[in-house]
């Protein structure tokens, strides 16, 4: 069984599109907007990054992220064993809502930090987040965000510092506009757009040209990495 929980700003489990679409220019957000908060997943969970982070976790982040779970072990007086009994990673940086999110599995718990907290963390924010998600840990999915999980987490000193450093930086993330190239590897055709995909997408020439106007996976359209910019 597997739960998802997350701190932002209302974002939700991504995962993989159940259908297809032969064309090229029908997108939308990639951030579901039903909120599924603590839900168990039916299957297993699929990586964010779906081709959209093709990079692992920093070694200077994971570093940080040690660091900081020995430092929060420490101030909260919790026995949760090492940092490596839990798994790291990057949320999907186009994500404009959620900050970062736990994976509770029957396996070890993966956390994952949006990209760009580590580079706009005053001291507080990376901590933070991963508080938060430890307090996840502690408590189980059924809690959840209610009164027993704001009574854990707000009992951490730095909560308050944490809390204006996450405001800064949802308003930091409205205000980006993430661009994306989609390209087809058999033709060569290419698209940019601000919003990813909704079910897998084919080039519609290619589909016409070989494939008699079907979906063909042959033809789908590789998706790049998001280019940030601010609005």
């Amino acid at each position: 069984m597997t739960h998802f929980l997350e701190h932002g700003e209302g974002g939700e489990p991504d995962g993989r599109p159940r259908y297809n679409r032969c064309v090229n220019s029908d997108f939308a957000d990639y951030e579901p907007r039903t909120n599924l908060l603590c839900d168990p997943s039916r299957g297993e969970y699929n990586s964010q990054r779906q081709g959209l982070n093709e990079m692992s976790l920093k070694s200077e982040h994971q570093t940080h992220i040690h660091h900081v779970f020995y430092a929060l072990c420490s101030e909260r007086k919790w026995a949760l064993g090492f940092p490596t009994s839990f798994d790291y990673d990057y949320l999907p940086e186009h994500f404009k809502k959620v900050q970062a999110r736990i994976v509770l599995t029957e396996g070890k718990p993966l956390i994952l930090f949006h990209p760009s907290a580590f580079d706009k963390c005053d001291g507080n924010l990376v901590k933070g987040l991963l508080h938060h998600e430890l307090c996840h840990h502690l408590l189980g999915a059924d809690v959840a965000h209610g009164p027993l999980f704001n009574e854990c987490e707000q009992a951490w000193d730095g909560y308050y510092l944490f809390k204006q450093e996450s405001s800064d930086f949802a308003r930091w993330l409205a205000r980006q506009n993430p661009q994306f190239m989609l390209d087809c590897l058999k033709c060569g055709s290419k698209y940019m757009r601000n919003t990813v995909t909704v079910g897998r997408m084919a080039c519609r020439r290619c589909c016409d040209e070989y494939a008699n106007g079907e979906y063909d996976d042959n033809y789908a359209l590789h998706i790049g990495g998001a280019y940030m910019t601010t609005t």
